[in-house]
Formats: C-alpha cells, structure tokens, sequence
C-alpha cells in the first residue's frame, strides 16, 4: 500500500514512451525550475537511463 502521507497520486504519460505512477512534488511549468546541468547519466537496462542533474542559478 501507500503511504499515508500519500494523498494524491499524479499519472505521468510520455507519448508511448513511459506511464508512471508518481505522488511527488511537481511544478506547474518548466519555466519555474529555470536552467540545469546534467551532471550524469547511467544505464539502468536496455531502454532505461538514470540521469543526475543539478538547478543552475
């Protein structure tokens, strides 16, 4: 189960991509996290890729 700090749950759809369950934080528009640097990428599988990012000022 959840839990039950959880009180909405938001589904993500990336074309036919990806579908993903998540209950996090989120922003309104890309415009509020501003620029970021990508400061790593790991294949995680075939398909799959984790990146690491920081927020630039």
């Amino acid at each position: 189960g959840l839990p039950e700090s959880i009180k909405e749950l938001r589904i993500v759809k990336i074309g036919d991509v990806d579908t993903q369950v998540d209950g996090g934080t989120h922003v309104n528009s890309l415009n509020e996290v501003g620029k970021i640097e990508i400061t790593k990428t790991v294949n995680k599988g075939k398909n799959n890729r984790r990146m690491y990012f920081v927020l630039k000022h």
